[in-house]
């Protein structure tokens, strides 16, 4: 069974925004939780998804009198809310192979694009000639 915790600043976020209500039905209780969000990302010490969040809810809501559907749909959404915008902050910018700003960064890009099944999208020669058709204009 997976040990489920909190860094100890990590929960002073989420209980303040736990506590609020509705849970994301007003501006206040929504900026609650994006800093709780923000909290896990800056402080947290372990990887947070949403199974991990879903443990929480599941204990703390249980504990407030709603009806069994609001809470299964308050879960559903905060979940599906928490993940993307953890998704988010972790998605990698700038996106070098859009920018093509930096040769060397471009290439360490293009080396380590992947098909499906592991193998490489471009051969080292394929990397070579979008390097010099890119950056060798003048």
């Amino acid at each position: 069974m997976q040990n489920y915790r909190m860094s100890n600043l990590v929960e002073k976020y989420y209980k303040s925004w736990i506590g609020s209500h509705p849970l994301l039905g007003n501006q206040n209780s929504v900026e609650k939780f994006y800093k709780f969000v923000k909290a896990c990302l800056r402080y947290g010490k372990i990887f947070q998804n949403g199974r991990w969040l879903k443990h929480f809810l599941e204990r703390d809501l249980a504990k407030k009198y709603y009806d069994p559907k609001y809470i299964e749909d308050q879960k559903r959404n905060i979940i599906s809310l928490f993940e993307h915008l953890i998704d988010f902050q972790r998605t990698k910018f700038p996106d070098h192979l859009i920018e093509m700003k930096n040769p060397i960064l471009v290439k360490q890009e293009l080396r380590c694009l992947e098909r499906i099944n592991g193998e490489k999208v471009y051969s080292e020669e394929g990397v070579e000639s979008i390097i010099k058709r890119e950056f060798n204009k003048n």
